[in-house]
């Protein structure tokens, strides 16, 4: 248990050592301040933009992403799916051709989306956070 719990570590400060780094090569909006207790390393501006949805069982809502946006932080109160640009649905069977909606998204970057589509199993609230 010890072993996985610093395998997670090191893989979570790799991907923040990796999002710092595209955030160093290309300005945004989008900033981690380090706190100084040390408790917590890392957090992040607010957002320039948030939408919500209120999402129904098995319905399908659009949401634009806003001009200039380059990241976007998902948050929801249930599972999800997103998929960029595209026709979703909620998997109920195999769905092999790389067009599946990605369960849970964390963040994105949008550079090149114009739309993300959302969906859900159940009535679920899902915020997106937008940073330019």
């Amino acid at each position: 248990m010890k072993k996985l719990a610093a395998l997670l570590a090191v893989v979570a400060a790799v991907a923040l050592t990796v999002l710092v780094l595209h955030l160093e090569a290309a300005p945004s909006n989008l900033t981690f301040t380090p706190s100084q207790s040390g408790v917590h390393p890392y957090a992040r501006s607010k957002p320039q933009h948030v939408n919500a949805h209120v999402l129904a069982a098995d319905t399908v809502e659009t949401n634009a992403v806003p001009s200039g946006a380059r990241f976007v932080f998902f948050a929801a109160n249930a599972d999800f799916y997103a998929r960029p640009d595209g026709t979703l649905s909620v998997p109920s069977s195999d769905i092999t051709d790389g067009t599946a909606g990605e369960l849970n998204p964390t963040v994105w970057s949008t550079v090149g989306i114009t739309n993300i589509m959302l969906i859900a199993p159940a009535a679920t609230k899902v915020t997106l956070s937008y940073y330019k």
